[in-house]
């Protein structure tokens, strides 16, 4: 359980803008409480925050419901111009994609990925990451016409 003014980090000085990354987590946030994820690579750093009814990328929202549900995937990918992506951040719901080639953001963190919240409390259900830049793996996907990693 997250408090507001407790922070956690995760992958502590792990994180490269070379290879790419990916977060992936579950999480509920209670009434007015908003969860920060910030991720840094020591080049690249960004802010996902996640309330109970939208994901912003900043301030900008990405996606907005009215009972925000289901699993969260942030990945760093370098680019790659053969296959059209773009270099930035990457934001899925579950396997729906509601953010791509975001730019990095100005925060002032850490090298990892460090969780905060502010209004309330959040509860974290479930967090993993790895040293690639994955897509979260669907059916709908085939590898050779996929432009990301999945895994």
């Amino acid at each position: 359980d997250l408090k507001t003014g407790k922070k956690l980090t995760l992958a502590a000085n792990s994180l490269t803008a070379d290879s790419g990354y990916s977060f992936e987590l579950q999480a509920e946030c209670g009434k007015n409480a908003t969860l920060s994820v910030t991720l840094n690579d020591g080049t690249h750093s960004g802010t996902l925050n996640i309330s109970r009814e939208r994901l912003c990328w900043g301030d900008t929202p990405l996606y907005c419901t009215t009972e925000l549900q289901g699993r969260i995937r942030i990945v760093r990918h370098m680019g790659n111009r053969q296959q059209n992506v773009l270099p930035g951040y990457y934001v899925w719901l579950d396997d729906m994609l509601v953010g791509q080639g975001l730019n990095s953001t100005s925060v002032e963190a850490d090298n990892g990925i460090t969780l905060s919240v502010k209004g309330g409390s959040a509860e974290l259900n479930s967090a993993r990451w790895t040293k690639k830049a994955c897509a979260p793996a669907t059916p709908l996907k085939t590898s050779p016409q996929h432009a990301y990693t999945t895994q």
